[in-house]
């Protein structure tokens, strides 16, 4: 149960983080800002991602998965 809360919370931010790069860039987004658009804390993205560059790879990685 608590691998699927995990697994829902990743991808929310992926989800999340993913707008945000497209509508205002890397370099204009902010970890703060992905958690604030799902209420989600910093500390959380951080634990799932170690940095916002390794977040972005994942988001990258995510979308060619869905293609």
């Amino acid at each position: 149960m608590e691998d699927l809360m995990r697994a829902q919370q990743v991808e929310n931010i992926l989800k999340v983080a993913g707008d945000l790069f497209l509508e205002f860039a890397f370099v204009n987004t902010k970890v703060s800002d992905i958690a604030a658009c799902r209420e989600n804390s910093m500390a959380s993205i951080y634990k799932a991602f170690r940095s916002k560059d390794i977040l972005y790879c994942a988001v990258l990685a995510h979308g060619i998965e869905k293609l």
